[in-house]
């Protein structure tokens, strides 16, 4: 069995909706990026714990008492505790469920 398509024709409303949706997915992905960029670099690479916690969208007793004691590790050097991002997306994307 074959099929064979000479001519499609579309309408314009059907273009439109087709439009409007690819207008729609792409202001998303706008959105989501921006978020993103937003966040990355509203906070310094290596943050105390406050900003952490901020960044976490946490309470700071939350990420103390909970997230660290489930695996969130903290640089300390010459006793300042720093957090980077790179570390605070690791432990989010390891506890995604």
């Amino acid at each position: 069995m074959e099929l064979k398509i000479d001519k499609v024709t579309f309408e314009e409303s059907a273009f439109q909706e087709m439009d409007e949706r690819v207008a729609k997915q792409v202001q998303q992905n706008q959105d989501q990026l921006i978020s993103y960029l937003e966040k990355k670099y509203q906070f310094p690479k290596y943050m105390n714990k406050s900003q952490a916690a901020k960044y976490l969208g946490v309470s700071y007793n939350t990420m103390m008492d909970k997230y660290v004691p489930a695996g969130l590790r903290l640089g300390i050097v010459d006793g300042v505790i720093r957090i980077s991002q790179e570390e605070c997306d690791r432990f989010m994307k390891e506890h995604q469920k």
